[in-house]
């Protein structure tokens, strides 16, 4: 435990390592990707998913998700969703378009699996109000370089591999949104935190 003083000269730090490849110019065996994925949804009807506290999770204020018409998860630890990417200038409604850089940030927004761990907590704890879900470490590998000018719609599958003791281990896929194609995969490491803990930072 830090003593009062050494918490007061504690300093909040964050750690990137990065490595950097010419994704146009690699070369090397390549096997044709299962599109099905995404395929056996192009005739589905997609409706727009209603963000949980806001207020509190204000990065989603830039993402607006949709999630498929019916029950199509295939638990509820595993989640699709199609993003666009969207916010609010104070006064109009500005869409961008996602780029490799834009889509780091799509990678560790999740709001439709952050909601179901959510119901499951307040379920079993009794309690009321948002949870906190800080990420420790992030790993992202991306494998397609999207289009300079960016794509209106991603889509993503999350899934939640461990939830142990207050820890979390969560992968996102992101796939192009018409062609099924991989653009990155990411591994979280995370928390679950009464979000007191955050708002007493604010």
């Amino acid at each position: 435990m830090q003593s009062p003083s050494e918490q007061s000269k504690a300093v909040e730090k964050a750690i990137a390592h990065v490595t950097i490849s010419n994704l146009a110019t690699e070369a090397g065996l390549s096997l044709i990707e299962d599109t099905g994925v995404v395929d056996h949804r192009a005739g589905l009807e997609w409706t727009r998913f209603d963000i949980p506290h806001p207020e509190f999770r204000k990065a989603t204020g830039h993402v607006e998700v949709y999630q498929p018409e019916g029950s199509l998860q295939q638990s509820v630890l595993v989640y699709e969703q199609r993003s666009a990417l969207a916010w609010d200038d104070g006064c109009h409604r500005i869409h961008g378009r996602w780029t490799n850089e834009a889509a780091t940030f799509l990678l560790d927004v999740f709001p439709m699996l952050l909601a179901g761990l959510e119901k499951s907590i307040s379920k079993e704890e009794g309690t009321q109000g948002p949870i906190w879900f800080p990420t420790l470490t992030i790993n992202i590998d991306f494998r397609k370089e999207l289009p300079k000018c960016g794509v209106e719609w991603l889509r993503s599958r999350t899934s939640v591999k461990s939830v142990k003791n207050g820890r979390t281990a969560i992968e996102v896929e992101l796939r192009t949104d018409k062609t099924g194609e991989v653009v990155a995969v990411a591994t979280h490491a995370g928390l679950m935190m009464d979000s007191a803990r955050n708002r007493s930072k604010m």
